[in-house]
């Protein structure tokens, strides 16, 4: 985010390579989450269909997150080779993208958690710093 964020004043150093490398993760990532076989990992387990349901859409907002954030990333280096001063398009679009990646990762969360908690696991909320609890 801060390097997208800092595009807007200039072109930092070896920008290009840093948000190509981020994107590249981010497929990666997602890419291995995707080819796991999460199915048959369910499969004779116990869990019902509603249960199994459950896990899988996790993983599909997981991956939309990633994949929300490498086209972000990707706009990023759209934004690099533009002069500074056309970029504010690109980077707003980056921007929305980054929040929608947002709003899949907080639901791949609550699906997580009811996936969890319906398999009979209590799952621990991390403590995230600021926060009451940490």
């Amino acid at each position: 985010r801060g390097v997208l964020t800092g595009l807007a004043e200039g072109t930092p150093n070896d920008v290009v390579t840093t948000l190509r490398d981020a994107a590249a993760s981010a497929s990666d990532v997602a890419d291995a989450i995707e080819t796991y076989d999460l199915s048959s990992s369910l499969s004779d387990k116990g869990f019902d269909r509603a249960e199994v349901l459950r896990f899988v859409s996790a993983r599909d907002e997981l991956i939309t997150s990633l994949d929300l954030t490498r086209e972000a990333v990707l706009l990023g280096v759209a934004a690099a080779r533009l002069d500074v001063g056309d970029r504010g398009g690109v980077l707003d679009r980056a921007t929305s993208l980054l929040a929608e990646a947002d709003a899949a990762i907080a639901r791949f969360q609550t699906h997580q958690i009811e996936a969890l908690t319906a398999a009979g696991i209590q799952p621990q909320r991390p403590a995230l710093p600021g926060l009451p609890g940490a």
